[in-house]
């Protein structure tokens, strides 16, 4: 009898800024391939992805679970997952790589965080896939944030009224897991 093939998993380290621990992926070469990797992949940090277009996978140990194009993916960073687009297609992302508790600490400590608790479950083991017919609110909330992002450093902390973390902070509903 044969043992089932081994999951290989890789660690992905994002260096983000320790001023402001937020990072950006976006562009044409934030493409997903239509074949999956078998490789599974995890990250230091908070993964927010949006799908700019087209649709696919994600797979996590066991499971896959459907995108379309304006979904938005969240993902805690102990997860490991990986993405394939549908076949002939490369579905086109853009990201958002964060460390939430380091990313409000100037504003307040992360055990006076209205909905901390949820905070901290949604940076550990979970991840979701939120369509913009359910959850428009979110799909807002990362769409402005990829806005603000792409914009120069001294644009988005002048735009945030010096204050880089307020955008970020807009929705504090955001955090409450959605519904299974």
């Amino acid at each position: 009898m044969s043992r089932p093939p081994r999951t290989v998993i890789e660690y992905r380290n994002y260096e983000l800024p320790a001023d402001f621990p937020i990072q950006m992926l976006s562009g044409e070469n934030w493409r997903i391939s239509d074949v999956p990797s078998g490789v599974l992949h995890f990250h230091n940090c908070l993964e927010i992805g949006l799908c700019e277009s087209d649709g696919g996978f994600l797979g996590f140990r066991g499971e896959q679970r459907a995108f379309r194009a304006g979904d938005v993916t969240i993902i805690s960073g102990d997860v490991p997952h990986t993405t394939w687009s549908d076949p002939g297609t490369a579905s086109k992302w853009s990201y958002l790589h964060l460390d939430p508790f380091e990313l409000v600490r100037p504003l307040f400590p992360a055990e006076a965080l209205p909905n901390g608790e949820l905070l901290q479950q949604a940076v550990q083991g979970h991840y979701y896939i939120l369509s913009p017919q359910e959850y428009p609110a979110v799909q807002s909330l990362v769409r402005s944030m990829l806005a603000e992002m792409g914009t120069t450093p001294s644009q988005w902390r002048s735009a945030a009224g010096n204050n880089p973390k307020t955008s970020i902070l807009k929705y504090r509903g955001w955090m409450t897991p959605p519904k299974d």
